[in-house]
């Protein structure tokens, strides 16, 4: 996919923003969000900052733990989206970048292959709205929501199903229901395997 400039309507009301000109209404948005965020990550940081883990029982400490786990997936499900929408905007152009993957992996500190994946998370869950709505909610880690899309986007008669195999059962246990359930619509559909792999050849060229 080539990197293509972003489209803007109502050009007469607008106001620049680096080397973009966006109208005011959602320059408004964009300053209100990152404030948001950047007072959400002072909150974290004065937590961490200053709480001691030694203080804790071990329970306590469990019981942070999962909240930490929590907040790390809602990071996630941020990081996705906001993936996807770089790489829609061609934003990656205006930087220099080949791709958005090159560029996203440049701020997140991974390399390219992981950025793809990213990407290629992003895509796959549109077609996935439950596996989509419960990494939303913080039920799943971006890893069982990868495993579960690349089996619900070849079979999406058993995604619910996986999702709640997830809730209770541990990653190795999803992951052999993930291929019996790839397996299945390759036997029903004998078209799927080809499919699999060229969306895959499609999603991985920028």
């Amino acid at each position: 996919l080539k990197c293509a400039p972003d489209p803007l309507e109502d050009t007469e009301d607008t106001v620049s923003a680096g080397s973009r000109a966006i109208p005011h209404a959602a320059a408004d948005a964009e300053v209100g969000l990152r404030s948001r965020f950047s007072s959400a990550i002072s909150l974290l940081e004065g937590l961490v900052d200053e709480f001691d883990p030694d203080l804790l029982t071990g329970a306590d400490a469990l019981a942070v733990f999962d909240d930490a786990v929590r907040i790390e997936r809602l990071g996630g499900v941020a990081r996705l989206r906001l993936a996807k929408r770089i790489e829609s905007s061609g934003v990656c152009s205006e930087n220099g970048h080949r791709s958005a993957a090159e560029l996203i992996a440049e701020h997140s500190g991974t390399d390219v292959g992981s950025a793809r994946g990213t990407l290629e998370l992003a895509q796959q869950l549109e077609a996935c709205p439950a596996t989509a709505d419960a990494l939303a909610d913080g039920t799943l880690s971006a890893l069982q929501a990868k495993e579960i899309a690349g089996a619900a986007t070849l079979n999406p008669s058993k995604e619910t199903e996986l999702i709640n195999t997830a809730r209770r059962q541990p990653v190795k246990t999803l992951r052999t229901e993930c291929r019996r359930a790839k397996a299945s619509s390759a036997a029903s559909d004998p078209m799927a395997t080809y499919k699999r792999i060229h969306n895959g050849r499609y999603l991985r060229h920028w």
